[in-house]
């Protein structure tokens, strides 16, 4: 008779309760440390997501300025756009940027404009659109619009109006577009920004407690609000350098 040999394979084991309960743990902690890494990458993914979608708003304004001696539209006048099924002040100075960016066109912007509004939507606040008011997700400067006239009281050599904002000698520094504030009671409630009538609370940081930023030369950044004022720095705008002294052409 043949000798039986039986031979207990390690796969063949069943794993113990004690095994199982330690596997389960090592899930769970990895779980809980992996998964606020994922929800901040995915924010980061979302501010530059939104980053992208401003600077090709802002470069569909400098399309617009080339067609108009340099001056950008005035920020709240009709093209003779009617409404929009989700972007309040539709035909404010969006309508004209839309015009650029291939979602209106400037015979019959209300007509034309198309269902998908992509860039215009930010990713990380595409159905809010700012609870106070705001056009979209975004603002514009008020003191780039052609027919800014500074009050000069502080320095009476200047004209009031400041001439085309594509010559501006502090474009590096004086805000162009950005996100749309979010903090009740800190808005203009329009769809635009200014250092005057508290516009500088009109810029909300939806992206890691930070707002995305596109500046008069074309380059964009994510700064910080701070939560005591949620103002810019009075020097982001055309009308603050004018207040401190330090405007120059």
């Amino acid at each position: 008779m043949q000798a039986e040999y039986r031979f207990d394979h390690p796969l063949n084991r069943a794993f113990t309760l004690i095994e199982l309960l330690v596997v389960i743990s090592i899930i769970s902690l990895l779980i809980a440390v992996l998964l606020p890494a994922l929800a901040s990458a995915r924010k980061s993914g979302q501010a530059i997501s939104c980053a992208s979608s401003l600077r090709q708003i802002g470069i569909a304004g400098f399309a617009y300025t080339n067609d108009y001696d340099g001056y950008f539209p005035i920020v709240n006048n009709t093209i003779g756009a009617g409404s929009h099924p989700t972007i309040k002040f539709f035909n404010w100075w969006v309508a004209h940027f839309m015009c650029y960016t291939g979602h209106a066109t400037q015979s019959n912007a209300s007509a034309s404009w198309q269902k998908t509004t992509d860039i215009w939507d930010c990713p990380t606040n595409p159905s809010t659109y700012c609870s106070n008011g705001a056009s979209g997700n975004y603002v514009v400067n008020r003191e780039i619009a052609y027919n800014f006239r500074a009050d000069v009281t502080n320095m009476p050599n200047l004209d009031r109006n400041l001439g085309r904002p594509t010559l501006w000698g502090q474009a590096s520094s004086l805000i162009y577009l950005a996100d749309a504030a979010q903090v009740p009671g800190y808005t203009t409630n329009y769809n635009y920004t200014q250092a005057g009538y508290n516009g500088r609370y009109n810029v909300g940081a939806w992206h890691l407690n930070r707002a995305n930023i596109v500046f008069l030369d074309g380059h964009a950044t994510r700064e910080e609000i701070p939560d005591s004022t949620h103002q810019l720095p009075m020097t982001y705008y055309p009308q603050g350098h004018i207040w401190l002294k330090t405007w120059r052409n």
